[in-house]
């Protein structure tokens, strides 16, 4: 039996990198009980505002972090929580960075996006309706981002 040291610094390097990733998913979940004091609704009404309004609490500082929490709820396969993160980030993101911010339009077009893919696809189009005539102004009716919400407006009112 031989020792390797390459390979058990190998191993020793992994056990380290998986330690910092399970604190790393420790802080993320303490961040996103921080900003969200009551889960999102399981189901939306579209057009309904949230039942709790968290655009008070947020401010420039903590808008990435309540963006990276609704992206965690999206890789975990969360659709309906992404949803209610995005729209509290929509309104946030509304009132700190204006509505015609490049984050706010990212944000609008996300939220209109994984309506649709929770299952509100009257939602979704019409998140890309109302987005589509501020980009075009905004970034100009050619701007790759102006493409992209016109084919996603198409690609939800086709479903």
């Amino acid at each position: 039996m031989s020792v390797d040291p390459i390979g058990d610094d190998i191993d020793q390097a992994l056990a380290r990198c998986t330690a910092v990733n399970d604190r790393d998913d420790q802080v993320l979940q303490t961040i996103t009980q921080n900003l969200i004091t009551d889960p999102p609704p399981q189901a939306f009404v579209p057009d309904n505002p949230a039942d709790n309004d968290l655009t008070g609490s947020i401010s420039p500082d903590n808008l990435a972090s309540l963006w990276q929490a609704a992206e965690t709820a999206v890789e975990k396969g969360d659709y309906r929580q992404a949803v209610g993160i995005y729209a509290s980030l929509a309104r946030a993101s509304t009132r700190l960075l204006g509505p015609e911010h490049p984050d706010t339009l990212a944000v609008r077009n996300s939220l209109a996006w994984w309506r649709g893919e929770a299952g509100d696809v009257e939602g979704a189009a019409a998140g890309f309706a109302e987005l589509l005539p501020v980009v075009e102004r905004v970034l100009g009716p050619e701007h790759p981002r102006t493409l992209a919400v016109r084919n996603n407006l198409a690609r939800w009112r086709l479903r």
